[in-house]
């Protein structure tokens, strides 16, 4: 048989699904004449990049998870921000006693404004910290992740350089 009725042959198995596509490509390479690599003869240094590549793609995933968590705690803290600080505001001033030209004003408004107002700052400075923090975990996470390999390096089991 030639090269080209084998190639035809497996052609025509490939179209049938009695081979995978990955089968096929073997077969093939096999006719061809290209040297394959045997099954466990991978480059020890391919080996280490793709589990240095895995190890940072899931860092990255995390990272992103992170700083995805991180910016609802930010958002949920700066709507308390908005609801306490509110509060505060709308906090009016009293009188105790009125009269005889005397006007004695009752501190109770002003300590729960005062209360209001640290809580307020409490939650706007922790949307501050959390909102500072889910950046810099997404901008970790866009700086960790591995370089990308192109189709020609993944279909010879190689990697860019």
């Amino acid at each position: 048989m030639s090269v080209v009725d084998d190639l035809s042959r497996l052609a025509g198995l490939r179209e049938r699904g009695d081979v995978s596509a990955a089968e096929y490509e073997q077969a093939k390479q096999r006719v061809l004449g290209a040297p394959q690599p045997a099954a466990g003869a991978l480059d020890g240094g391919y080996l280490l990049y793709r589990l240095v590549a895995s190890w940072m793609r899931r860092l990255a995933m995390a990272m992103a998870l992170v700083a995805l968590l991180f910016r609802v705690v930010a958002g949920w803290s700066r709507v308390r921000y908005l609801e306490v600080h509110a509060k505060a505001a709308a906090t009016k001033d009293t009188t105790i006693v009125r009269g005889f030209g005397i006007r004695v004003p009752d501190p109770r408004p002003s300590i729960d404004r005062a209360v209001l107002q640290a809580q307020a700052t409490a939650y706007g400075g922790f949307a501050a910290v959390t909102g500072l923090i889910a950046v810099g975990a997404l901008a970790g996470a866009l700086v960790v992740r591995p370089p990308r390999q192109s189709q020609q390096d993944r279909r010879s089991g190689g990697f860019a350089e």
